[in-house]
């Protein structure tokens, strides 16, 4: 193993196994992150696991705003060798990238150059993809676009949620990326131009993309449910109320029930259908400022009626 200086770019709490294993494998030898922010009614600060994993460690922690001159000015206190990005979540300049020796390497999580963007887990889960998997490669100015070092295709298994494949991904992408940025300390990485002909995009997930309409079937609701966990997760409106779907499942069977039309209602779970003749079981809802509980337990007191869209 070359002992490398290595600086990270990296925002989400997800990213701190990643922090750990380039801590034990290399001189990890700045942070970069998000800045601090406030919310809630009160405008509290909200937690930063990666600031309090840099300071727990003693590793110097950059929260700049933007990436400017003051910042770069402030990274060449740090002599890195290496820049190493995981959901920063904002384009890096190239100056930036020309800083370090060896430039920034960016670990994404699709087989590139498919679902280039912010989500691209959350929009292969969408489109009812059966595989995915994780991309190394050299990072340049337009998003997403610089060339292989290391791709590994994984399962995408149609019964988690994003934030169980998530783990899972992680788990299988970690040793790689410590690999990968061995070879290239020792020059032996190689290098592979991505095909522009089969770009596709993974935008950022929105919070009104959470409305659902019925009217698409059953199993692309329950994709849309297994993507937007924990955030912004799935709802739609009864009375002007905003109703999350918490927990859910596929029917099995065909309909002829229009879209929304209730089909049964019990006290462990509602059906409704949905497009294409399918159905879907609601087992617990979240009305806004309620607690989470069944259909049936929310029929009691706000009667549903035959549809709910």
């Amino acid at each position: 193993m070359v002992s490398g200086k290595i600086v990270f770019f990296g925002s989400p709490p997800f990213v701190i196994p990643y922090l750990e294993a380039l801590r034990k494998n290399f001189q990890l030898m700045a942070i970069v992150t998000g800045p601090d922010r406030r919310g809630g009614r009160n405008k509290r600060p909200i937690p930063h696991p990666v600031k309090d994993y840099a300071s727990d460690n003693g590793i110097k922690c950059f929260q700049p705003e933007r990436l400017e001159d003051c910042f770069l000015k402030e990274l060449l206190s740090v002599q890195a060798d290496l820049g190493v990005v995981i959901a920063y979540g904002r384009l890096i300049p190239q100056k930036i990238i020309n800083y370090f020796p060896f430039k920034i390497i960016n670990l994404h999580f699709s087989l590139l150059p498919s679902y280039r963007g912010a989500a691209p887990l959350q929009t292969a889960i969408i489109n009812g993809e059966s595989r995915s998997g994780f991309t190394i490669f050299e990072l340049v100015s337009k998003l997403d676009a610089g060339p292989i070092i290391f791709q590994k295709e994984l399962p995408l298994p149609e019964d988690l949620t994003f934030p169980q494949i998530l783990d899972l991904y992680i788990n299988q992408s970690i040793d790689p990326l410590i690999s990968t940025i061995d070879l290239i300390l020792q020059k032996k990485a190689q290098k592979l131009a991505q095909q522009e002909n089969l770009v596709s995009y993974a935008p950022a997930i929105k919070k009104e993309q959470g409305l659902i309409d019925f009217k698409n079937s059953a199993d692309r609701i329950f994709n849309y449910w297994r993507a937007f966990q924990p955030w912004p997760e799935i709802y739609f409106y009864h009375q002007n109320k905003k109703i999350i779907l918490k927990q859910i499942k596929l029917i099995a069977g065909k309909t002829a029930e229009l879209p929304g039309k209730i089909i049964c209602l019990t006290p462990s779970e509602m059906v409704v259908a949905c497009g294409n003749q399918t159905m879907l079981g609601i087992i617990s809802l979240k009305p806004e400022g309620k607690k989470e509980m069944t259909p049936y337990q929310y029929d009691l007191g706000n009667k549903l009626g035959e549809a709910i869209c």
